[in-house]
């Protein structure tokens, strides 16, 4: 009871039915006892970052991944990092066993060694000059619509010395032959989303947007445009998922002699003795990569209609009902608040999003409407096998009433998430 009294104490607001840290454990409070998720799985490993080693390491399957991000302006700092499933298409990533090994290969002036100095496990490339590092790949192809024919092509650099390096001195390129021009555009290349210490990881992405790509191979790897030297490892090439055909990757899958899959996170709690169907509170945040997912789900709750999702575009509740857009843009790199109310209204109910403490606009210039009674399932889901969580997630909360404006503001400010300065 005491712990509940103070994690109610923190809010600052109306005490939460639900509360999810999700800082370190996926356990919560829900009235006066634990709420464990009824399903954690992923079947496969993946990786994690740990700041203190400053490196990459893996976590087994069905074993969650926690961002602690130690030293940041938040201290430390929460989240479960949540993703879709995912494949490596380059084989020999990860330069552990036989360094610079078939099928890599080396054009121009550029001269690679092995230096003991991995992001993941002990070896990475030390490269010099300038020129090309690429495979040759026959690149899947959908032939059927949505046609996700993007690749998001990512890899971690730095100095020797351990100095960050400059946006100028490699980035991903892909061709149709080893000196061909780059069909990567300078537009779509970005940095990592998060502090990797001495390494940054770039990232760029290539491919017709809603096309065919006719031509299946190609030549795919890192350009260097500066003399060096430079420490590479962890180089990653991935088909775009779903309706996000791409975005930065944000953890890493070694490969061997052979491409190698992550299985995507599912994570879902029941919330049916806690819900209240006529009216309620969810709130969570999020920190979202660089660039921004484009549908990235973050929230889940279904039911023979309505259902809700919410992602970063906004709130879709109901099958055929109208969907609530945030006329918002999320910075990429940052947490964001998002918190949405349910509750009677003189049409049958009313919807309303709040992102950071504010509410949003949507298409209808105000909150949306909804006719039937809500009625969902037995299961919230914050991740599912199918859907296309990129992000880390934390400090969700459900409330068993509709909050005022002001009381979700006053969340926003002093709630128990990374809240900026009230401003």
């Amino acid at each position: 009871t005491a712990v509940i009294l103070v994690a109610q104490q923190a809010l600052a607001g109306p005490p939460p039915v639900v509360r999810l840290p999700l800082n370190g454990t996926l356990a919560g409070l829900a009235g006066q006892g634990t709420l464990e998720p009824t399903a954690f799985r992923r079947a496969s490993l993946a990786t994690w970052w740990d700041d203190q080693a400053g490196c990459l390491r893996e976590a087994p399957a069905d074993v969650p991944r926690f961002e602690r991000r130690l030293g940041h302006l938040w201290g430390t700092a929460r989240g479960v990092l949540l993703e879709p499933p995912g494949t490596n298409l380059l084989p020999h990533s990860s330069f552990e066993e036989a360094g610079l090994a078939a099928p890599w290969q080396v054009s121009g002036g550029l001269r690679v060694t092995v230096a003991e100095a991995g992001v993941h496990g002990r070896q990475a490339l030390r490269v010099e000059g300038q020129g090309r590092l690429y495979q040759v790949v026959d690149l899947p192809v959908q032939e059927e619509w949505p046609f996700h024919n993007f690749f998001c092509l990512s890899f971690y650099l730095r100095r020797p010395e351990g100095a960050p390096p400059s946006p100028y001195d490699a980035h991903p390129f892909a061709a149709l032959s080893p000196d061909g021009p780059s069909e990567i555009l300078a537009a779509d290349f970005t940095w990592d989303w998060r502090d990797r210490g001495p390494w940054v990881r770039l990232a760029g992405r290539f491919g017709n947007n809603g096309q065919r790509l006719d031509q299946t191979r190609w030549i795919c790897g890192l350009e260097f445009a500066a003399p060096g030297p430079v420490l590479v490892d962890a180089v990653q090439l991935e088909q775009g998922l779903g309706q996000n055909y791409v975005s930065t990757a944000s953890s890493y899958v070694p490969t061997g002699a052979e491409p190698a899959s992550r299985a995507g996170d599912v994570l879902q709690y029941n919330l049916r003795p806690y819900f209240n169907l006529s009216q309620g509170t969810v709130a969570l945040w999020t920190w979202q990569p660089n660039p921004a997912v484009p549908n990235g789900y973050f929230l889940t709750m279904s039911g023979s209609p309505p259902y809700a999702m919410l992602t970063f575009q906004g709130l879709t509740w109901g099958g055929a009902s109208p969907r609530l857009q945030g006329q918002f843009s999320p910075a990429p790199g940052a947490w964001t608040w998002l918190a949405f109310t349910w509750e009677p209204g003189p049409q049958g109910g009313l919807v309303t999003l709040y992102p950071n403490g504010r509410p949003g606009r949507n298409r209808e210039e105000g909150p949306v409407a909804y006719s039937d009674p809500v009625t969902l399932e037995e299961v919230m889901s914050l991740s599912r096998e199918f859907a296309e969580p990129l992000a880390l997630t934390a400090d969700l909360l459900m409330c068993d009433r509709a909050l005022s404006a002001a009381e979700i503001l006053t969340l926003f400010r002093s709630g128990p998430g990374p809240a900026p300065p009230a401003t």
